[in-house]
């Protein structure tokens, strides 16, 4: 160390801490060379220590990106405040996002994945992709939602989330941009930014919590997050395949994509006809029911009935106090993923009475069946009455 340099550090040392080192008490005389040459110990730990200080390599400032960079590298700074984590989300709020239409292009994985629009992740058997547009019909933004699930509990949890687009938009500029004071240390001690090709990346989260990689080029911003049971290098492989393929978002006009919309059975009485029991001939009351469009055809439904109750108590939802009701949940699924197919008896045809008993009433509060290409789930709080409903089917 130069002398200038050690002057202008200790310039910048307080005095209490000199005076304290030249006022160090021994119990017992000591010759005068080992009292001074303690004080000068004393003086030269305090000056180390300002130096040290003074050249912190461990500021949390802007990183350079280089070859040898590990996932773990990007969030280098998160989750070292004096006041930890504000909030185990790291995800963007989507209700920020007016957008005012949606269309669905999920059934085209496989042609995306092949053409590489997008990476192809066969650890994650459900995939989403939404697309969000203005009232023009001009894209606003997109959305991919990649998860996996444990049937028995939640060790193999995982969302691989990527929201994208080109034009700016305030709250995901609010997310890139952050503040550096005079030193170019970032004033937010939670979030870590890597400068890679002249381009910020921001990290926010931490490993056992929500995180997330933003960024903007030329040709676009990304929002790229993970699950608090994802590993930092999970959601950089997702990162690194948006970095090296930007999405061309000319891929996704309004017109390609699927439209889904909810309705009724009372509006639309045909949808399932097939294969929804005559509730009523046995004794149930409609609470309400929902059915689900894509473009225009039925791909989804939920009823939920009620037996035993005055018909004003269930349109009133107050039936909760009767004596002796029963309740019956019954779902039709379209488009059933690999999950809603856990657990599925196979065939309505191959079904029998004390089969469906026994699993209601000892195993499941649910029993799943296919009758043609749809899944059918039913939950009752009667295994009698459900066996019924079924057989009325057969």
């Amino acid at each position: 160390m130069k002398k200038e340099e050690l002057y202008e550090i200790m310039e910048g040392i307080d005095e209490s801490f000199i005076n304290e080192a030249g006022t160090v008490q021994l119990k017992k005389k000591q010759p005068m060379w080992i009292k001074w040459g303690a004080m000068a110990a004393c003086l030269c730990l305090v000056v180390v220590t300002a130096f040290a200080l003074h050249n912190d390599t461990g500021a949390n400032t802007i990183q350079k990106w280089n070859a040898g960079y590990s996932a773990d590298d990007y969030f280098k700074y998160c989750n070292t405040g004096t006041g930890g984590n504000s909030s185990d989300s790291a995800s963007l709020d989507l209700s920020a996002f007016p957008y005012a239409e949606t269309r669905y292009f999920s059934d085209k994985r496989g042609e995306l994945e092949t053409n590489g629009v997008i990476p192809v992740i066969d650890s994650h058997p459900l995939f989403n992709l939404a697309a969000r547009y203005n009232e023009d019909g001009s894209l606003y933004c997109v959305e991919l939602f990649w998860g996996r699930r444990s049937t028995d509990g939640v060790k193999d949890y995982s969302d691989l989330k990527v929201l994208a687009g080109f034009d700016e938009i305030p709250v995901v500029k609010d997310c890139i941009d952050v503040a550096i004071d005079e030193n170019g240390n970032i004033l937010e001690p939670e979030v870590t930014v890597t400068e890679r090709d002249g381009i910020q990346i921001v990290a926010r989260g931490r490993e056992d919590a929500e995180k997330s990689l933003t960024f903007q080029t030329d040709k676009g911003w990304y929002h790229i997050s993970a699950s608090w049971n994802d590993s930092y290098a999970s959601l950089v492989e997702v990162f690194d395949w948006f970095w090296e393929h930007p999405l061309d978002f000319n891929l996704f006009p309004i017109t390609a994509g699927d439209n889904y919309t909810n309705s009724t059975i009372s509006e639309t009485p045909d949808a399932f006809i097939e294969y929804i029991p005559d509730f009523e001939s046995f004794g149930f009351i409609e609470e309400s029911t929902y059915v689900s469009l894509k473009n225009g055809m039925p791909v989804h439904y939920e009823g939920h009935y009620v037996a035993h109750a005055a018909e004003e108590m269930v349109k009133n939802h107050d039936y909760y106090d009767a004596t002796g009701y029963t309740t019956m949940h019954w779902c039709i699924l379209g488009e059933p993923d690999i999950y809603d197919l856990d657990g599925c008896l196979g065939d309505i045809r191959s079904l029998t009475k004390e089969q469906v008993i026994n699993i209601l009433t000892n195993e499941n509060n649910k029993i799943k069946f296919m009758q043609d290409d749809l899944l059918i789930i039913v939950y009752p709080s009667n295994a009698e009455e459900a066996w019924k409903l079924i057989e009325s089917l057969l």
